[in-house]
Protein backbone atom coordinates (compact mmCIF):
# COMPACT_ATOMS: atom_id res chain seq x y z
CA UNK A 1 0.00 0.00 0.00
CA UNK A 2 1.11 3.25 -0.63
CA UNK A 3 1.46 5.79 1.88
CA UNK A 4 0.58 9.03 1.00
CA UNK A 5 3.05 11.71 1.55
CA UNK A 6 2.67 13.96 4.83
CA UNK A 7 2.16 17.95 4.09
CA UNK A 8 3.21 20.16 6.70
CA UNK A 9 3.38 24.14 6.55
CA UNK A 10 7.57 25.23 6.97
CA UNK A 11 6.53 26.48 11.78
CA UNK A 12 4.99 22.86 11.61
CA UNK A 13 8.15 21.38 10.52
CA UNK A 14 10.22 23.63 12.69
CA UNK A 15 8.35 22.84 15.32
CA UNK A 16 8.71 19.07 14.93
CA UNK A 17 12.68 18.78 14.94
CA UNK A 18 12.94 21.35 17.15
CA UNK A 19 10.93 18.86 19.63
CA UNK A 20 12.63 15.88 18.07
CA UNK A 21 16.46 17.62 18.90
CA UNK A 22 14.89 17.81 22.44
CA UNK A 23 14.24 13.99 22.58
CA UNK A 24 17.80 13.08 20.92
CA UNK A 25 19.70 14.29 24.08
CA UNK A 26 20.75 11.43 26.03
CA UNK A 27 19.88 10.90 29.31
CA UNK A 28 20.80 8.11 32.27
CA UNK A 29 18.39 7.43 34.63
CA UNK A 30 20.34 8.37 37.50
CA UNK A 31 22.12 11.20 36.43
CA UNK A 32 19.29 12.73 33.58
CA UNK A 33 18.85 16.24 33.05
CA UNK A 34 16.05 17.10 34.25
CA UNK A 35 15.81 20.56 32.77
CA UNK A 36 15.28 18.97 29.38
CA UNK A 37 12.41 16.50 30.59
CA UNK A 38 10.65 19.55 32.38
CA UNK A 39 11.25 20.68 29.33
CA UNK A 40 9.36 18.55 26.70
CA UNK A 41 6.56 18.53 29.37
CA UNK A 42 5.84 22.21 28.99
CA UNK A 43 6.19 22.09 25.56
CA UNK A 44 3.32 18.99 25.60
CA UNK A 45 1.63 21.39 28.08
CA UNK A 46 1.26 24.28 25.39
CA UNK A 47 0.60 21.79 22.93
CA UNK A 48 -2.30 20.40 24.96
CA UNK A 49 -3.51 23.90 25.29
CA UNK A 50 -3.48 24.33 21.72
CA UNK A 51 -5.24 21.45 21.06
CA UNK A 52 -8.16 22.04 23.29
CA UNK A 53 -8.59 26.05 22.03
CA UNK A 54 -8.87 24.66 18.32
CA UNK A 55 -11.58 21.94 17.45
CA UNK A 56 -11.08 21.87 13.98
CA UNK A 57 -8.60 19.47 14.12
CA UNK A 58 -5.34 21.65 12.21
CA UNK A 59 -3.38 22.31 14.94
CA UNK A 60 -0.10 20.15 15.17
CA UNK A 61 -0.71 17.28 17.98
CA UNK A 62 3.21 16.96 18.99
CA UNK A 63 3.09 13.92 20.82
CA UNK A 64 2.00 12.24 17.66
CA UNK A 65 3.84 14.39 15.14
CA UNK A 66 4.96 12.51 12.09
CA UNK A 67 8.13 13.46 10.83
CA UNK A 68 7.76 14.31 6.94
CA UNK A 69 10.62 12.18 6.17
CA UNK A 70 9.96 9.08 7.37
CA UNK A 71 6.61 9.13 9.06
CA UNK A 72 8.31 8.63 12.40
CA UNK A 73 6.87 9.88 15.84
CA UNK A 74 8.67 11.06 18.95
CA UNK A 75 7.63 7.97 20.41
CA UNK A 76 9.74 5.84 17.98
CA UNK A 77 12.93 8.69 17.87
CA UNK A 78 12.87 7.94 21.48
CA UNK A 79 12.23 3.95 21.31
CA UNK A 80 14.99 3.89 19.02
CA UNK A 81 17.61 6.88 19.93
CA UNK A 82 17.94 6.93 23.56
CA UNK A 83 15.43 4.05 24.96
CA UNK A 84 14.49 6.93 27.97
CA UNK A 85 11.45 5.33 29.64
CA UNK A 86 10.91 8.41 31.69
CA UNK A 87 10.46 10.75 28.02
CA UNK A 88 8.35 7.70 26.64
CA UNK A 89 5.99 7.75 29.69
CA UNK A 90 5.65 11.42 29.76
CA UNK A 91 4.64 11.42 25.77
CA UNK A 92 2.10 8.70 26.49
CA UNK A 93 0.47 10.88 29.27
CA UNK A 94 -0.19 13.03 26.44
CA UNK A 95 -1.68 10.81 24.40
CA UNK A 96 1.07 9.29 22.10
CA UNK A 97 0.01 6.54 20.11
CA UNK A 98 1.55 3.31 20.87
CA UNK A 99 0.43 1.40 18.05
CA UNK A 100 1.26 4.36 15.36
CA UNK A 101 3.49 2.56 12.42
CA UNK A 102 5.97 4.97 10.27
CA UNK A 103 5.93 4.47 6.16
CA UNK A 104 8.05 1.04 7.00
CA UNK A 105 5.15 0.11 8.65
CA UNK A 106 7.13 -0.40 12.16
CA UNK A 107 6.16 0.65 15.57
CA UNK A 108 8.05 2.09 18.65
CA UNK A 109 8.01 -1.14 20.60
CA UNK A 110 9.78 -2.66 17.51
CA UNK A 111 12.32 0.13 17.25
CA UNK A 112 13.29 -0.13 21.01
CA UNK A 113 13.54 -4.44 21.01
CA UNK A 114 15.55 -3.82 17.58
CA UNK A 115 17.94 -1.10 19.37
CA UNK A 116 18.23 -3.36 22.74
CA UNK A 117 16.31 -1.32 25.20
CA UNK A 118 14.73 -4.23 26.14
CA UNK A 119 12.87 -3.00 28.86
CA UNK A 120 11.53 -0.09 26.85
CA UNK A 121 10.13 -2.48 24.77
CA UNK A 122 8.40 -4.63 27.66
CA UNK A 123 6.51 -1.47 28.90
CA UNK A 124 5.51 -0.76 25.38
CA UNK A 125 4.21 -4.09 25.21
CA UNK A 126 2.42 -3.81 28.80
CA UNK A 127 0.71 -0.59 28.14
CA UNK A 128 -0.65 -1.67 24.63
CA UNK A 129 -2.15 -4.67 26.38
CA UNK A 130 -3.99 -2.40 29.04
CA UNK A 131 -4.99 0.15 25.76
CA UNK A 132 -6.84 -2.77 24.49
CA UNK A 133 -8.25 -4.08 27.49
CA UNK A 134 -9.70 -1.32 28.17
CA UNK A 135 -10.79 -0.83 24.37
CA UNK A 136 -12.71 -4.06 24.81
CA UNK A 137 -14.75 -3.57 28.04
CA UNK A 138 -15.62 -0.22 27.03
CA UNK A 139 -17.19 -2.14 23.92
CA UNK A 140 -18.89 -4.56 25.86
CA UNK A 141 -20.33 -1.47 28.04
CA UNK A 142 -21.47 0.10 24.94
CA UNK A 143 -23.04 -3.03 24.10
CA UNK A 144 -20.97 -5.40 23.23
CA UNK A 145 -20.00 -6.14 18.91
CA UNK A 146 -22.30 -6.98 15.95
CA UNK A 147 -21.27 -10.09 14.74
CA UNK A 148 -20.79 -10.35 10.73
CA UNK A 149 -22.59 -13.69 9.59
CA UNK A 150 -22.46 -12.36 5.48
CA UNK A 151 -19.22 -14.79 5.42
CA UNK A 152 -21.73 -18.11 5.67
CA UNK A 153 -24.34 -16.51 2.98
CA UNK A 154 -21.65 -16.06 0.59
CA UNK A 155 -20.36 -19.24 -1.77
CA UNK A 156 -16.90 -20.67 -1.19
CA UNK A 157 -14.51 -22.55 -3.00
CA UNK A 158 -12.62 -25.49 -2.78
CA UNK A 159 -9.52 -24.96 -5.02
CA UNK A 160 -7.92 -28.57 -5.16
CA UNK A 161 -6.97 -29.55 -1.46
CA UNK A 162 -4.83 -27.20 -0.91
CA UNK A 163 -7.31 -24.34 -0.30
CA UNK A 164 -10.10 -22.80 0.73
CA UNK A 165 -11.25 -19.30 -0.67
CA UNK A 166 -14.23 -17.25 0.23
CA UNK A 167 -16.08 -15.01 -2.48
CA UNK A 168 -13.62 -12.49 -2.33
CA UNK A 169 -10.60 -14.55 -3.51
CA UNK A 170 -9.52 -14.04 0.12
CA UNK A 171 -8.08 -17.93 1.93
CA UNK A 172 -10.04 -19.05 4.30
CA UNK A 173 -7.16 -21.48 4.93
CA UNK A 174 -4.31 -23.44 3.13
CA UNK A 175 -2.54 -26.29 3.25
CA UNK A 176 0.84 -24.60 4.89
CA UNK A 177 -1.04 -24.77 8.16
CA UNK A 178 -0.66 -28.53 7.83
CA UNK A 179 2.64 -28.75 10.28
CA UNK A 180 1.10 -26.71 12.91
CA UNK A 181 -2.08 -28.39 13.04
CA UNK A 182 -0.01 -31.52 13.36
CA UNK A 183 1.40 -30.16 16.54
CA UNK A 184 -2.35 -28.57 17.41
CA UNK A 185 -3.65 -31.84 17.64
CA UNK A 186 -0.90 -33.46 19.39
CA UNK A 187 -1.13 -31.03 22.33
CA UNK A 188 -4.96 -31.38 22.70
CA UNK A 189 -5.33 -35.38 22.58
CA UNK A 190 -1.89 -36.35 24.07
CA UNK A 191 -2.63 -35.75 27.67
CA UNK A 192 -5.72 -38.82 27.79
CA UNK A 193 -4.46 -40.87 24.45
CA UNK A 194 -7.47 -42.80 23.14
CA UNK A 195 -9.63 -41.63 26.01
CA UNK A 196 -9.38 -38.00 24.82
CA UNK A 197 -12.89 -36.21 24.02
CA UNK A 198 -11.88 -33.53 22.30
CA UNK A 199 -13.72 -30.66 19.82
CA UNK A 200 -12.70 -28.26 17.29
CA UNK A 201 -14.24 -25.44 15.78
CA UNK A 202 -13.81 -24.79 12.49
CA UNK A 203 -13.47 -27.64 9.96
CA UNK A 204 -12.44 -25.69 7.19
CA UNK A 205 -9.76 -27.89 4.97
CA UNK A 206 -10.13 -30.46 7.67
CA UNK A 207 -6.75 -30.68 8.41
CA UNK A 208 -6.97 -30.67 12.20
CA UNK A 209 -9.51 -33.22 12.39
CA UNK A 210 -7.77 -35.29 10.25
CA UNK A 211 -4.50 -35.26 12.47
CA UNK A 212 -7.05 -35.82 15.42
CA UNK A 213 -8.57 -38.79 13.90
CA UNK A 214 -5.35 -40.25 13.27
CA UNK A 215 -4.94 -40.30 17.14
CA UNK A 216 -7.93 -42.25 17.92
CA UNK A 217 -10.16 -39.99 20.61
CA UNK A 218 -13.15 -41.26 22.20
CA UNK A 219 -15.25 -38.97 21.19
CA UNK A 220 -14.02 -35.46 18.36
CA UNK A 221 -17.10 -33.20 17.84
CA UNK A 222 -16.57 -31.10 15.19
CA UNK A 223 -18.58 -27.53 15.21
CA UNK A 224 -19.04 -26.16 11.56
CA UNK A 225 -21.37 -23.37 10.66
CA UNK A 226 -20.32 -22.87 6.74
CA UNK A 227 -23.22 -24.61 4.47
CA UNK A 228 -20.60 -25.25 1.73
CA UNK A 229 -18.22 -26.55 4.33
CA UNK A 230 -20.63 -29.05 6.27
CA UNK A 231 -21.69 -30.38 2.84
CA UNK A 232 -18.20 -30.91 1.81
CA UNK A 233 -17.51 -32.69 5.39
CA UNK A 234 -20.55 -34.91 4.48
CA UNK A 235 -19.24 -35.73 1.07
CA UNK A 236 -16.03 -36.65 2.32
CA UNK A 237 -17.93 -39.28 4.99
CA UNK A 238 -16.56 -37.48 8.69
CA UNK A 239 -20.69 -38.27 9.21
CA UNK A 240 -20.22 -42.02 9.51
CA UNK A 241 -17.40 -41.72 11.06
CA UNK A 242 -18.08 -43.84 14.48
CA UNK A 243 -16.39 -41.19 16.85
CA UNK A 244 -17.35 -38.30 15.04
CA UNK A 245 -19.87 -36.12 16.01
CA UNK A 246 -20.66 -32.95 13.64
CA UNK A 247 -22.56 -30.07 14.68
CA UNK A 248 -24.14 -27.87 11.90
CA UNK A 249 -24.27 -23.98 12.97
CA UNK A 250 -22.65 -21.20 14.61
CA UNK A 251 -20.49 -22.41 17.98
CA UNK A 252 -22.27 -19.36 19.25
CA UNK A 253 -25.94 -21.03 18.59
CA UNK A 254 -25.08 -24.92 19.50
CA UNK A 255 -22.29 -24.22 22.64
CA UNK A 256 -24.99 -24.07 25.15
CA UNK A 257 -26.15 -27.97 23.96
CA UNK A 258 -22.90 -29.47 23.53
CA UNK A 259 -21.83 -28.07 27.14
CA UNK A 260 -24.56 -29.95 28.61
CA UNK A 261 -23.49 -33.37 26.59
CA UNK A 262 -19.61 -32.95 26.67
CA UNK A 263 -16.93 -32.49 29.20
CA UNK A 264 -13.56 -31.98 27.26
CA UNK A 265 -10.25 -33.05 27.65
CA UNK A 266 -9.30 -30.75 24.78
CA UNK A 267 -10.63 -28.06 22.71
CA UNK A 268 -8.89 -26.33 19.29
CA UNK A 269 -10.78 -23.14 18.09
CA UNK A 270 -10.44 -21.73 14.20
CA UNK A 271 -12.90 -20.03 12.75
CA UNK A 272 -12.97 -17.46 9.78
CA UNK A 273 -13.83 -14.02 9.99
CA UNK A 274 -13.86 -13.75 13.52
CA UNK A 275 -13.15 -10.72 16.11
CA UNK A 276 -11.24 -10.86 19.27
CA UNK A 277 -14.08 -9.91 20.74
CA UNK A 278 -15.67 -13.27 19.55
CA UNK A 279 -13.12 -15.47 20.23
CA UNK A 280 -13.13 -13.91 24.02
CA UNK A 281 -17.08 -14.56 23.93
CA UNK A 282 -15.68 -17.91 23.29
CA UNK A 283 -13.23 -17.73 26.00
CA UNK A 284 -15.94 -17.50 28.38
CA UNK A 285 -17.87 -20.54 27.75
CA UNK A 286 -15.09 -22.74 28.68
CA UNK A 287 -15.20 -23.29 31.86
CA UNK A 288 -18.53 -25.15 30.96
CA UNK A 289 -16.61 -27.28 28.36
CA UNK A 290 -13.75 -28.57 30.28
CA UNK A 291 -12.92 -31.27 32.22
CA UNK A 292 -11.53 -29.48 35.45
CA UNK A 293 -8.10 -31.23 35.67
CA UNK A 294 -4.85 -31.41 34.82
CA UNK A 295 -5.29 -33.52 31.77
CA UNK A 296 -7.37 -30.49 29.74
CA UNK A 297 -5.75 -28.62 26.95
CA UNK A 298 -6.84 -25.85 24.85
CA UNK A 299 -5.20 -23.98 21.47
CA UNK A 300 -6.16 -22.01 19.31
CA UNK A 301 -5.23 -21.16 15.54
CA UNK A 302 -2.86 -17.43 16.59
CA UNK A 303 -3.55 -15.27 13.86
CA UNK A 304 -3.86 -12.21 15.21
CA UNK A 305 -1.66 -9.49 13.88
CA UNK A 306 -0.18 -11.91 11.28
CA UNK A 307 2.37 -8.73 9.52
CA UNK A 308 3.54 -7.65 12.45
CA UNK A 309 5.91 -9.03 15.30
CA UNK A 310 4.88 -6.48 18.01
CA UNK A 311 1.66 -6.25 17.84
CA UNK A 312 1.05 -10.40 17.54
CA UNK A 313 3.19 -10.50 21.26
CA UNK A 314 0.83 -7.56 22.74
CA UNK A 315 -2.17 -10.15 21.78
CA UNK A 316 -0.11 -13.27 22.89
CA UNK A 317 -0.24 -11.60 26.50
CA UNK A 318 -3.38 -9.77 25.89
CA UNK A 319 -4.99 -13.44 25.31
CA UNK A 320 -2.69 -15.31 28.10
CA UNK A 321 -3.98 -12.71 30.61
CA UNK A 322 -7.65 -13.22 29.18
CA UNK A 323 -7.79 -17.21 29.37
CA UNK A 324 -6.01 -16.75 32.95
CA UNK A 325 -8.96 -14.82 34.31
CA UNK A 326 -11.95 -16.21 32.56
CA UNK A 327 -11.20 -20.04 32.73
CA UNK A 328 -8.50 -20.17 35.18
CA UNK A 329 -5.97 -21.16 31.95
CA UNK A 330 -2.37 -20.87 32.08
CA UNK A 331 -0.74 -20.22 28.09
CA UNK A 332 2.03 -20.98 27.35
CA UNK A 333 3.99 -20.58 23.68
CA UNK A 334 6.04 -22.89 21.56
CA UNK A 335 7.69 -21.30 18.75
CA UNK A 336 7.35 -23.31 15.28
CA UNK A 337 9.25 -22.41 12.13
CA UNK A 338 6.93 -21.08 9.42
CA UNK A 339 7.99 -22.03 5.53
CA UNK A 340 7.99 -19.74 2.59
CA UNK A 341 4.37 -19.36 1.89
CA UNK A 342 3.04 -19.71 -1.87
CA UNK A 343 -0.26 -16.87 -2.02
CA UNK A 344 -0.45 -17.17 -6.05
CA UNK A 345 -4.08 -17.18 -6.91
CA UNK A 346 -5.29 -15.69 -3.67
CA UNK A 347 -6.83 -12.44 -4.37
CA UNK A 348 -8.92 -10.38 -1.67
CA UNK A 349 -7.56 -8.90 0.76
CA UNK A 350 -4.24 -11.00 0.73
CA UNK A 351 -2.28 -13.02 2.94
CA UNK A 352 -3.51 -13.85 6.48
CA UNK A 353 0.15 -14.98 7.59
CA UNK A 354 3.33 -13.09 6.81
CA UNK A 355 5.87 -13.89 10.14
CA UNK A 356 8.84 -16.59 9.83
CA UNK A 357 7.68 -17.36 13.72
CA UNK A 358 4.24 -18.94 14.37
CA UNK A 359 3.63 -19.13 18.21
CA UNK A 360 1.77 -22.34 18.98
CA UNK A 361 -0.60 -21.40 22.34
CA UNK A 362 -1.35 -24.38 24.96
CA UNK A 363 -3.32 -23.64 27.54
CA UNK A 364 -3.50 -25.96 31.07
CA UNK A 365 -5.48 -25.25 34.07
CA UNK A 366 -4.25 -23.79 36.68
CA UNK A 367 -4.92 -26.27 39.75
CA UNK A 368 -4.03 -25.82 43.36
CA UNK A 369 -1.42 -28.18 45.49
CA UNK A 370 -4.38 -30.25 46.59
CA UNK A 371 -5.91 -30.65 43.23
CA UNK A 372 -2.82 -31.65 41.92
CA UNK A 373 -2.33 -34.69 44.30
CA UNK A 374 -6.27 -35.71 43.68
CA UNK A 375 -5.05 -35.78 39.58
Amino acid sequence: MEIPTLIVTKMELKRIEEFFDLLSIKRTRTNGDENELKRIQELLEENNEELVADSSDNTLDLANAKHPENGQTPLMYVAMETGDSRVVQVLLEFGAKWNECDEDGHCAGEYAARAGFNELAMMLMDYGVECELELSRMEREKGGYVTDTSYLKEKIVYDGEDRLLDQQGDAVMMKWETPLMKIHAERICEKCGRDAVVMNVGFGLGIVDGFIQDLEPKKHVIIEAHPDVYQHMIRKGWDKKENVDIRFGRWQDVIDDIANEYEFTGIFFDTYGESYDEIREFHEHLPKLMSKNDKFVYSYFNGFCPDNVFFHMVYNKLIARELNELANLETKFERVKVEKIDWTGVSGHGKYWDMETYFLPTCTLKLEEEDKDKN
